[in-house]
């Protein structure tokens, strides 16, 4: 269309149309039906002052108009909410969109790193448009779709990367915290890169370090359940640590593990019966030794009288009698007292059971 020129001299350009002063006409703001595209420039929180919903985040993003046979150009929307993919209080999806840098700014007629989006307004309003999905960003986007990977699921966020793969094994790793590039951001550590855990086809579960050597893995197929620490495993309980097994195999399980409750109860039965025998053989031997305290200067007596030539056999006779009493007495009380032994000797006899330690010992849990 030419320019006009109104009859005061006014020229109106040819990308401005005029109408007569009163005329009502459609401003356009009910009329904004066309799926939009754009990239999201900056977001305002719940607590900014140009947040006008004050519950959940708006964004800014830059659209790409296009309408009819009209040239392109670059409109921005402003306050634009996030789409809810539950549509509820009680159940919520949410997650943040990248912000595109100020700078560097990117190359004329380029895009730059920002979420890329899809808008709809509602009814047509363009001060109610709501992001309804995203883009593939293709200039910057690295995961190249392929056939191979057959029917899957996966996404990366904030450096946590979900795989669903087409076998439904899923696989989670963690990456570290990422910039608006993929890079990882100054306080997130390289060497903690790695870090995963798995849902695999057989049904086991695994969580495993970057190095591979500390893990949990619950192996199904095996009935398994492995915990692998490279330097320690440490369990604290304020409580009581049960196992419940077959048996407990430490170190190279070559000793068998003592039955302590059992050792000690027969232990004590033994040591019982040697404490009341050692009080019986003390008591013995102190009347042996009495009785032959006794018998010895009966002997010295009756050795001095037996010297009396003619009558020192009669007059020593007497002596002798007495000590033989004191000397028999005594060998009664050494008797006794070696019978005792002899039972010291049963009780340490049947505590060891002839040798065999097995009662005292576990036959299912070994140690070394």
């Amino acid at each position: 269309m030419p320019a006009q020129t109104l009859r005061d001299g006014t020229v109106i350009p040819s990308f401005l149309s005029i109408a007569p002063a009163g005329r009502r006409g459609n401003p356009g703001n009910q009329t904004n039906m066309s799926l939009r595209w754009g990239e999201v420039v900056a977001i305002s929180y719940p607590t900014d002052s140009d947040n006008i919903n004050k519950q959940v985040n708006e964004y800014t993003v830059k659209v790409q108009h296009k309408d009819r046979n009209k040239s392109m150009s670059t409109v921005t929307y402003n306050n634009v909410q996030l789409m809810n993919m539950f549509g509820g209080f009680a159940d919520v999806l949410k997650y943040t969109l990248r912000v595109a840098p100020a700078s560097p700014a990117p190359a004329a007629g380029n895009l730059g790193t920002g979420a890329k989006v899809l808008l709809l307004c509602a009814n047509g309003n363009k001060h109610e448009a709501v992001i309804i999905g995203g883009l593939r960003d293709l200039a910057n986007d690295g995961n190249q779709d392929k056939q191979g990977d057959g029917h899957n699921l996966a996404f990366t966020f904030n450096g946590i990367n979900i795989v669903i793969d087409q076998n439904g094994q899923l696989i989670a790793t963690f990456n570290g915290a990422t910039n608006i590039d993929g890079t990882l951001t100054d306080d997130a550590d390289p060497d903690a890169q790695g870090s995963t855990f798995s849902m695999l086809q057989d049904g086991s579960l695994a969580l495993m370090s970057p190095d591979m050597n500390t893990s949990v893995v619950i192996d199904a197929s095996n009935a398994q359940l492995n915990l692998t620490g490279s330097e320690e495993v440490d369990v604290n309980s304020t409580g009581n640590i049960v196992l419940q097994s077959a048996g407990v195999l430490t170190g190279g399980a070559t000793d068998a593990t003592l039955l302590g409750s059992t050792y000690r109860m027969n232990e004590q039965i033994m040591n019982t019966e040697i404490e009341t025998l050692a009080d019986t053989i003390s008591g013995l031997f102190d009347t042996a030794g009495g009785t032959l305290t006794t018998a010895g200067p009966l002997i010295t007596t009756a050795g001095a009288l037996n010297i009396i030539p003619m009558v020192g056999g009669i007059l020593a006779a007497v002596p002798f009698a007495s000590a033989g009493v004191a000397i028999a007495a005594a060998g009664a009380a050494m008797t006794a007292a070696g019978a005792a032994m002899t039972a010291w000797g049963v009780a340490i006899t049947v505590f060891e059971q002839t040798n065999d330690i097995t009662p005292y010992l576990s036959s299912v849990n070994y140690s070394d």
